[in-house]
């Protein structure tokens, strides 16, 4: 839908600009997720999820503010959204997996979850995009704060629940050790 925005949308680039833009982001979004298994190492699945939160949210902000107006904020916006979505759904599962015991059935639930969002969204974008094409930066948003939401709630209710690793006495994890 990128490509869309900026085509149709007040900057009226050319298609092939949009083109690049959705391959920036691309190419953000796979850099990102590659280093994410790197950074794993250093960071827990709370923080990543934390800096994503930030990444995107940040992009989104740069997106509704300068994006009806600047290129350059279109370009900025694409890559942090790139960068902030990539490692988000596996810090997620990971971090709530410590405190469930993750089943194939929520395992399956979560990815049901995270493919409806991702037909839901276009859909509605794409109903709206030729007549309002602003409705790409506003999704965006609201998606972010969406996120934010979400995990606000998931903290909430894990924050006292003890780490599933931690409960029996003589359990060990190597993860948690190190």
């Amino acid at each position: 839908m990128l490509t869309t925005y900026v085509v149709k949308g007040p900057l009226k680039l050319t298609s092939t600009i949009g083109s690049y833009m959705t391959s920036v982001f691309w190419g953000s979004f796979a850099a990102a997720r590659f280093a994410s298994i790197f950074l794993a190492i250093w960071f827990s699945n709370l923080q990543m999820i934390i800096f994503d939160i930030v990444i995107c949210i940040t992009g989104a902000l740069i997106l509704v503010i300068f994006g009806a107006s600047d290129i350059w904020a279109v370009w900025l916006a694409t890559v942090l959204l790139g960068v902030g979505t990539a490692s988000f759904f596996p810090a997620a599962v990971g971090w709530t997996d410590r405190y469930i015991t993750m089943t194939n059935k929520i395992a399956s639930s979560f990815s049901i979850g995270a493919s409806f969002g991702e037909m839901v969204i276009p859909y509605i974008i794409g109903i709206y995009i030729n007549t309002v094409p602003e409705i790409l930066t506003y999704m965006v948003a609201a998606s972010s704060i969406l996120s934010v939401v979400v995990i606000l709630i998931l903290w909430l209710i894990l924050r006292k629940q003890q780490d599933k690793y931690l409960k029996e006495e003589g359990t060990t994890n190597v993860a948690v050790d190190a």
